[in-house]
């Protein structure tokens, strides 16, 4: 496993068979984007975690996996998940990826997300 890195709440991390990018909503994406089958994750609609821009990564191998207070229609490869929602999604290789959508809420705002990944 690699972790890139991007700014403020973006990341990407490579695992062998796919890349799980998070909260990507600008900078310079690494160059092995594109390899591998994608996961995009948007925690919430907020400017510095989503940016419809992640749409153009749109790939036959990409899945968006989406905070349901981004509204965007779901489509075969969109998803929307809410507080507390699980989810499997099967990786072109097969591996199974089980994802588990967490948000605590503090003073009537949303301060922290964690996704809880088994493969």
């Amino acid at each position: 496993m690699k972790v890139y890195f991007i700014q403020h709440s973006s990341f990407l991390v490579e695992f062998e068979e796919f890349h799980l990018l998070f909260d990507y909503y600008g900078g310079k994406l690494p160059k092995v984007i594109g390899q591998k089958p994608l996961f995009v994750f948007a925690s919430h609609v907020h400017a510095d975690h989503y940016n419809p821009v992640i749409f153009q990564l749109d790939g036959k191998e990409t899945t968006y996996i989406l905070s349901n207070d981004i509204p965007v229609e779901p489509k075969q490869n969109i998803h929307l998940l809410g507080k507390n929602q699980r989810a499997s999604y099967t990786t072109p290789a097969g591996k199974i990826l089980s994802i588990f959508f967490f948000i605590f809420t503090l003073h009537t705002k949303q301060h922290f997300i964690k996704y809880t990944f088994r493969k």
